[in-house]
């Protein structure tokens, strides 16, 4: 089953087929896994019914104290690293843990005011009367959406960030690669043509900072050209824009004085590079060394329909690309690798409805007797499913209602806290609806879907039975 899904999944990534095979570590790592979850989900299970109700409050006071100091650590300790942000995720679901059977206990106080029909309110006020049956499953199935909506909010923020990024730095018509002579021989061709409208020579150059490999792109930094890292000024040749990677490395930031080759210079801005492979330095034409080479060029054209090989006419090998046709790939590889994301929130909303269902199973065998008193009062099996819809609408616009803040904690952490410490890179928080409106859907859908499910008839007998 495990080799099926990972298939899947990968089929959904990154396409084509695979043949995934089972290793002992993998083997080893699953069991243990679930063997440690389920004995201290076990143990926490029979500590909870053994401890008395009195000791309740100072132990929830003592665990809320706990998390919220692992949150704080997590964030303001830069050195714990991802360490550190995992336990600040891990933290802040604990207290909402922590608090949610509090939660419960105010909504039974105020359940007293609801008002409408007697099935309705009997309905409703049973998901907060009986939190002990309730609170474990719904916990699950609250983490379940809070995670849900944290991915879609930082990878929705993501995607916007990094489709502004590319329409910033891709906005020439094509980009050409190849050897430098071949590249020199295509910039004089261009001072001579009069269908290239804008043309731009890149020259890349490696070097060492204060220990930290970089990469140095020297181009003539006009206004336009400064715009595609996102800085409306043209530079000057003592100026230089970092990526925000070379400025968490080397601890600067813009208006920070910089060293390189002994030579000083004053960091006017930091730019967002998804994707790089080196921390970047970009500066002006004139500080190139001698002996930079040069990279690529790129170029608009004053037609597109123009025949760039009749043009152009330059001999060697140039690879030319489309810029347009570089952003559609690289948005389609994007929404393909975050597809995976997609279908795991899916699969772990699944299970926390599953685990609703056995709550809420649980709970119906311990309501036998108002059941059959209900029934002997002669309600009709629509209404026995509009009770059934009303628990399981409750339970989810409780989960609903607790996952939303705890959601947009995970999804700031991701964004703030994860993105930088991970890869370099922060991502600015964007909360819209679209990134909220279908993970609380599914929640709904699954907590709904949970209570109106019932076993078979035959089944139904012997839990009858039993309850009586």
């Amino acid at each position: 089953m495990g080799t099926r899904v990972g298939e899947f999944l990968l089929q959904v990534g990154i396409g084509g087929d695979f043949n995934l095979s089972l290793d002992s570590w993998l083997v080893l790592k699953a069991f243990g896994s679930s063997l440690f979850v389920c004995s201290v989900g076990g143990f926490w299970a029979y500590k909870n019914i053994r401890r008395e109700t009195a000791s309740a409050g100072p132990a929830r006071v003592w665990v809320l104290a706990v998390g919220m100091s692992g949150v704080a650590v997590g964030i303001f300790w830069q050195n714990s690293g991802l360490l550190g942000a995992f336990l600040a995720i891990a933290c802040a679901c604990v207290v909402l843990l922590a608090a949610l059977l509090p939660a419960l206990s105010l909504l039974k106080n105020l359940s007293s005011k609801l008002t409408g029909s007697l099935l309705l309110r009997m309905s409703l006020r049973e998901v907060v009367w009986f939190p002990g049956d309730l609170w474990i499953a719904l916990g699950g199935l609250v983490l379940a959406v809070a995670t849900a909506v944290g991915v879609s909010l930082m990878v929705d923020s993501f995607r916007a960030e990094f489709s502004q990024m590319l329409e910033q730095r891709l906005s020439y018509d094509f980009s050409i690669e190849g050897e430098p002579a071949a590249l020199t021989e295509l910039l004089e061709a261009t001072e001579i043509s009069g269908s290239v409208s804008r043309v731009q020579a890149y020259y890349e150059w490696r070097e060492r900072i204060s220990g930290v490999p970089v990469a140095i792109s020297y181009s003539h930094l006009d206004r336009s050209e400064s715009r595609r890292y996102g800085f409306a000024a043209p530079l000057a040749d003592t100026e230089v824009m970092v990526s925000e990677q070379t400025a968490r490395l080397l601890k600067v930031d813009a208006g920070h004085p910089l060293q390189i080759d002994g030579v000083g210079y004053r960091i006017v801005h930091v730019f967002k590079s998804f994707g790089d492979m080196l921390p970047r330095i970009v500066m002006h034409l004139g500080a190139r060394p001698r002996d930079a080479p040069l990279s690529s060029v790129s170029l608009s054209l004053i037609d597109p329909e123009i025949d760039l090989a009749k043009t152009l006419p330059v001999q060697g090998d140039l690879r030319w690309q489309s810029q347009s046709t570089i952003r559609d790939l690289a948005l389609e590889t994007f929404d393909r690798t975050f597809a995976i994301t997609s279908i795991l929130i899916f699969i772990a909303v699944m299970v926390a409805g599953i685990g609703i269902y056995i709550a809420t199973t649980v709970l119906r065998l311990n309501q036998q007797a108002s059941a059959r008193l209900l029934v002997g009062m002669g309600i009709s099996r629509a209404e026995v499913w509009g009770i059934d819809f009303a628990r399981g609408f409750g339970i989810g616009v409780i989960a609903c209602l607790l996952a939303l803040p705890l959601g947009c904690a995970i999804g700031w952490l991701l964004c703030s806290v994860v993105n930088p410490r991970a890869f370099g890179w922060s991502v600015t928080l964007l909360i819209e609806m679209k990134s909220i409106v279908l993970p609380l859907a599914w929640g709904m859908l699954a907590a709904v879907l949970a209570t109106l499910i019932r076993v078979g008839q035959r089944e139904q007998g012997r839990m009858d039975a039993v309850a009586r």
